[in-house]
């Protein structure tokens, strides 16, 4: 019975959400668990033409990586 219950914590603490969250800020999309998320950044910056890209990945709500770089818009 043990091991169904840690079983059971383990599966609902690190499987993600089935939703995918986009969000309002150009086309970052973030997919999360109760204790991680991993997000692919695409947002507007404040120069016209130009979205920061990359990835970010949070443990436990802290950001333990992220890697984004400057793009312009595709002519």
């Amino acid at each position: 019975m043990k091991k169904v219950i840690i079983i059971v914590l383990l599966i609902i603490l690190f499987v993600p959400f089935p939703l995918r969250f986009e969000m309002k800020d150009g086309g970052s999309k973030e997919l999360c668990a109760l204790t991680w998320s991993v997000i692919n950044y695409h947002r507007l910056t404040d120069e016209p033409e130009q979205f920061e890209v990359g990835i970010g990945v949070k443990i436990c709500g802290f950001e333990v990586y992220k890697n984004t770089h400057i793009e312009k818009e595709p002519a």
